[in-house]
């Protein structure tokens, strides 16, 4: 039954011009513990916002209000948005960065990150009958070890920063940051950007 379903959706979307994932989100039979990464493709009939989903960067699939690009939810902070599909659509599936400087990770790094199975969530995929862009199935691993010429105070753990902030807080805040390459940055769990500096790490507001 669902063999025919999924059938009958792809040829649908096909025939009448619509996004495919779109079509399974519409019939309610996405699994929303398992984010389906961007593909190059846009969801005409949704919310044209970027969200962060853990780094993947994905169009938001909420409903854009009337006559507008944004749903009510995106068009309130449409300013802090993290970018907009058409942005999306002017760059490489992982050259993306968003408006917070933030770049996007691979599917591979965002169930590694969030400690899903991966066999199952390829299986997951391929039951539906989607196709992920190649480059998400990389899992880019950072060098195991402690890089040369670090400081004491920051310490790696599972090549994870674990950054004590001594700036701008009455007392040391421990902090997880996964840190961006060949810069002074990193990003903490939730997406919030910093930078490294002597004796921690600062959160930067923008």
């Amino acid at each position: 039954m669902m063999g025919i379903l999924l059938m009958l959706i792809k040829d649908l979307s096909i025939k009448y011009n619509f996004n495919y994932i779109e079509g399974l989100d519409f019939v309610g039979i996405l699994n929303k513990k398992i984010i389906i990464p961007y593909d190059g493709s846009v969801m005409k009939n949704r919310c044209r916002a970027i969200k962060w989903a853990y780094g993947l960067h994905v169009q938001c699939r909420n409903y854009p209000e009337e006559n507008e690009r944004y749903c009510f939810k995106c068009y309130n902070k449409k300013h802090n948005i993290c970018g907009d599909i058409n942005e999306r659509l002017r760059v490489g599936i992982l050259d993306f960065m968003d408006r917070k400087k933030r770049p996007t990770i691979t599917w591979m790094n965002y169930i590694k990150k969030k400690g899903l199975d991966e066999n199952f969530c390829l299986k997951y995929l391929k039951e539906l009958g989607i196709n992920i862009p190649k480059e998400h199935l990389i899992l880019n691993v950072r060098p195991r070890g402690r890089p040369k010429n670090i400081k004491k105070n920051k310490i790696i753990v599972n090549n994870i920063f674990d950054i004590i902030k001594s700036s701008l807080c009455k007392e040391p805040i421990a902090v997880h940051l996964y840190k961006i390459d060949d810069s002074d940055l990193g990003i903490d769990e939730e997406g919030n950007l910093y930078e490294f500096m002597d004796g921690g790490a600062v959160r930067i507001f923008r």
